[in-house]
């Protein structure tokens, strides 16, 4: 986790209700996502719960950076389509975040409708990860937002054009119930990146480029 994420992290102990209005994204993976209350959905509990839908590598890594905030959170929920990938996620989170995994074997998940059932455990306006072949995104992230949960999803968001349309208006219905959607694209937010970027619309590495190239 780089620095500017470890800035964006809540460092004091704070209510449910406080930690999704005053951080508007959990850490998860390289990106952190949108969690903002919606009216109604923050008066059963001071715990954010947290549903993993793709227990690879790159998963468990996600669930542990959205566990590392000071914030009241907990992985509550995991599907995968392989019982081995689950478990093997599983104690690699508990190694890492033992305080903040609740995970019994009623909401361990698998198969193609395991997203479904770890969704359904959850209390509207928790927050699940998506992390899975980016084939099925569209169709995970459609049922998440009709069952009122806020996303973060791994890019790629989609692998075809009707994809793309279903993400998107994915995002149309988000902003009509409040629900944030937020993807991995931690480049946007990295200082050296930007820096380079803001060169390069200045013409200044162009320059540089262009006249070690042409030079007589």
């Amino acid at each position: 986790m780089n620095n500017e994420q470890n800035n964006l992290i809540t460092t004091t102990p704070v209510t449910r209700r406080q930690f999704l209005a005053t951080s508007s994204r959990i850490a998860a993976g390289a990106a952190l996502i949108g969690a903002l209350p919606r009216a109604g959905y923050t008066a059963e509990s001071n715990t954010i719960k947290v549903a993993l839908v793709g227990c690879g590598g790159r998963g468990s890594g996600a669930v542990v950076q959205a566990l590392s905030t000071k914030g009241p959170v907990k992985l509550w929920a995991m599907a995968d389509f392989f019982e081995s990938h689950l478990q093997s996620s599983l104690d690699a989170v508990k190694q890492q975040c033992p305080d903040r995994v609740d995970v019994p074997p009623e909401r361990q998940f698998t198969g193609l409708d395991a997203f479904k059932k770890a969704i359904d455990t959850l209390d509207k306006g928790s927050v699940v990860l998506f992390v899975t072949p980016p084939a099925f995104r569209s169709i995970h992230v459609e049922y998440a937002i009709a069952s009122g949960m806020h996303v973060f999803m791994e890019k790629s968001f989609a692998v075809d054009a009707p994809g793309i349309r279903r993400i998107l208006k994915c995002g149309e219905e988000a902003k009509r119930k409040n629900l944030k959607i937020a993807g991995g694209l931690m480049e946007r937010h990295s200082a050296p990146l930007q820096e380079a970027m803001d060169k390069i619309h200045h013409g200044k590495i162009g320059e540089i480029i262009t006249s070690w190239a042409y030079r007589p």
